[in-house]
């Protein structure tokens, strides 16, 4: 991912992981700033949770409490602060438990966009691409809901 506007012209990690946070210009490294960030991201949200039971037997992993608030809402809260506004959740197991604790996205300042994986789990890529089209053709922000 580069900055909006950017050549990307960063160097991968030594791990192999790419850069995603700056970009070289001629003369020096630098942070990209909340114009030029991606505004739009996605937060996979659709697993059955099995390593959480019997908790998540009757609400999906990103609606449990972690520190006296749903997980998702610190992933929401945090996307808010950073500048993004467009976020789509995919949803699966339980998933209609979701947009119901969540609604809008207005209380964040958001917008939420739910895409519906259906009763047959797509895994992570599977997911990304159902939600493709509300996704847009942008550089977007692919988080794990937990």
């Amino acid at each position: 991912m580069t900055c909006r506007g950017s050549k990307d012209t960063s160097k991968p990690y030594s791990n192999g992981t790419p850069n995603f946070r700056t970009f070289k210009s001629s003369t020096n490294k630098r942070k990209c700033s909340p114009s030029e960030m991606p505004m739009k991201a996605i937060i996979l949200s659709a697993g059955y949770g099995k390593r959480l039971r019997p908790l998540t037997d009757r609400i999906p992993k990103p609606l449990v409490p972690v520190g006296g608030k749903p997980l998702i809402v610190h992933h929401l809260e945090k996307l808010a602060d950073a500048g993004f506004r467009e976020i789509v959740i995919n949803l699966g197991h339980l998933g209609s438990k979701i947009p119901e604790a969540l609604g809008d996205g207005s209380a964040w300042g958001l917008n939420i966009a739910y895409s519906d994986e259906g009763p047959d789990p797509l895994e992570t890529g599977g997911g990304i691409t159902k939600a493709l089209p509300m996704l847009g053709q942008e550089t977007f922000l692919v988080v794990n809901g937990d």
